[in-house]
């Protein structure tokens, strides 16, 4: 098995940002759906790109239902392809509690 290669491409991730993500209380389908944002937003060189949930369970090998509650948890706007970032000022983020696991 081959290894992976830094020039076949990486996701570059500031640990700051790191750091406060492990801080917050998420769920394995929550990260999933952070780290699907970060792939192809951070891993590509954009500050944002359309995502369906479907896309993202589908990235993440998650059930779709999983994926709708996480995106619902973790942003205001909804939407079937939403426009989706990572808010870098991690002082203004805070999760929807209301949200049921």
């Amino acid at each position: 098995m081959k290894k992976p290669e830094y020039r076949k491409g990486y996701t570059n991730i500031s640990n700051d940002l790191m750091d406060n993500i492990c801080k917050l209380p998420l769920n394995g389908t929550d990260i999933k759906v952070i780290l699907c944002i970060f792939r192809y937003t951070a891993g590509v060189g954009r500050k944002s790109c359309k995502l369906s949930g479907s896309s993202i369970a589908k990235w993440g090998n998650c059930d779709l239902r999983a994926v709708k509650r996480a995106l619902k948890k973790l942003q205001e706007k909804k939407g079937k392809a939403a426009e989706i970032m990572i808010n870098k000022d991690y002082k203004q983020w805070s999760i929807n509690k209301d949200i049921q696991e």
